[in-house]
């Protein structure tokens, strides 16, 4: 538990600044438009400047999405997951980010805490949004995953709900695409969307794992690759000169490539084969939330987390609350 607490501590550390608002041509204030939970940023920080968003994700997992879209219950599980993520300016276009986090999984009166992969690469941003123009902000993400969280030789009691990595190697190439619309009279929202490739490196697993196994477990995986699309949104309805009050949302698609497994799957203690999962999964998501905003700088999130429907995962309710500032 100390991992999450220290995380969890780092929400309210951040020294933050407030800046003056901006008007409009018509003397309305400009939205400050933070940004939404899920989605990726569409603009790279100023040279010099950094910004955090931290999150704290708590929920259940309550059933699974069988291959027929189907849903079944299963053994609920329970999780608190504190994330942070980090992005510093290096020049106009381009920009530093990583991210780190741990998972606290409680299950059948047992909780374990293990930290999660860490991420880290560069975001390019080769187009800038005019307004009254089509043009929108355009940036290009690369991030390599590292595998510091837990995959394998974990514990049995937790049936491996307690992994918090795929234990490979990602590299992940995501395009991002943003703009804002000014059609509601004083008043503006934007759409940002993002399209995330994400290749998995294979990877040695050994025992009870991410993908199943038992105790003598031994073998090579190729995780599946995934493809993420993602859609989001966000409107502010209260505006003042120090404060802002919005709704975002965020929808999301995930689909999982067929695994590959070559070796020894394990032999459970009924003497029946280990099961490795391997069948390719889709998910559908969707992260409502409110937003409130106080300057171009802080704002804070509280919103619920859902998955909608899905395909051979799991089916899940989480509640969040996030805070993100720069200074």
């Amino acid at each position: 538990m100390k991992v999450s607490k220290l995380l969890i501590c780092l929400i309210f550390s951040s020294c933050l600044l407030f800046a003056e608002r901006e008007l409009t041509d018509t003397g309305h204030y400009v939205p400050y438009f933070e940004g939404t939970i899920l989605e990726f940023s569409s603009a790279n920080q100023d040279a010099g400047q950094v910004s955090l968003q931290t999150f704290l994700f708590s929920g259940a997992f309550y059933g699974i999405y069988a291959n027929d879209w189907s849903m079944q219950t299963g053994d609920h599980y329970a999780i608190i997951n504190p994330q942070v993520w980090g992005y510093y300016g290096i020049t106009k276009y381009m920009q530093f980010e990583c991210s780190i986090g741990s998972t606290t999984t409680f299950f059948k009166k047992k909780n374990t805490t293990h930290f999660g992969d860490v991420q880290a690469g560069f975001g390019f941003q080769f187009m800038w949004e005019e307004k009254g123009t089509p043009k929108p902000n355009l940036r290009f993400v690369v991030l390599e995953t590292f595998p510091t969280g837990a995959y394998e030789h974990l514990n049995p009691h937790f049936q491996s709900n307690d992994a918090t990595s795929f234990g490979s190697y990602q590299t992940s190439l995501v395009f991002v695409a943003k703009k804002d619309f000014w059609t509601i009279p004083n008043h503006a929202f934007n759409i940002n969307v993002s399209l995330d490739y994400t290749y998995f490196h294979k990877t040695n697993i050994q025992g009870v794992n991410m993908y199943g196994g038992a105790r003598n477990t031994r073998g090579t995986i190729w995780p599946g690759d995934t493809l993420m699309f993602t859609f989001s949104t966000e409107y502010f309805f209260i505006q003042t000169p120090t404060f802002e009050f919005g709704f975002s949302v965020d929808m999301q698609y995930i689909a999982t490539f067929t695994k590959k497994f070559r070796g020894f799957k394990g032999t459970l203690s009924n003497g029946g084969e280990a099961f490795i999962e391997h069948k390719a999964e889709d998910l559908f998501t969707i992260l409502p939330a409110l937003e409130f905003a106080f300057s171009p700088n802080l704002a804070v999130y509280i919103g619920g987390f859902f998955s909608i429907t899905g395909r051979n995962t799991n089916s899940f309710a989480q509640g969040v609350i996030s805070v993100a500032g720069s200074f």
